[in-house]
């Protein structure tokens, strides 16, 4: 993938995070489609909440993001294979990821 700052080596089943931009062009590119046929792209804008509350950006706030698919999934493996205080099975496989900019959340 590439935009204004550079590249992006991903593979199956990485995710990544560009901030914003409203300069620039990124684009994407999949040499091997893999078992699915490619890769999924999701364009998420926080656009309307910062409307609807009368707000813009005005600064720069994040860097992209790589969260690559062999940490994503030992971290849920890491919380499968944990126990409660009495050693019962506990009941979340979900993990918030997060970037250094938000060091508060104790995310990933």
């Amino acid at each position: 993938t590439m935009f204004r700052r550079g590249v992006i080596d991903w593979s199956e089943g990485d995710l990544f995070v560009l901030p914003a931009s409203k300069t620039g062009t990124t684009v994407h590119s999949a040499v091997d489609g893999g078992a699915f046929g490619g890769a999924a792209l999701y364009w998420v804008t926080d656009e309307p909440l910062l409307k609807y509350l009368g707000v813009s950006a005005t600064e720069k706030r994040f860097e992209p993001t790589m969260f690559r698919r062999e940490m994503m999934l030992n971290s849920v493996q890491d919380l499968a294979d944990e126990k409660g205080a009495a050693g019962e099975e506990l009941n979340r496989l979900g993990v918030l990821l997060g970037n250094e900019a938000c060091p508060d959340t104790k995310t990933l």
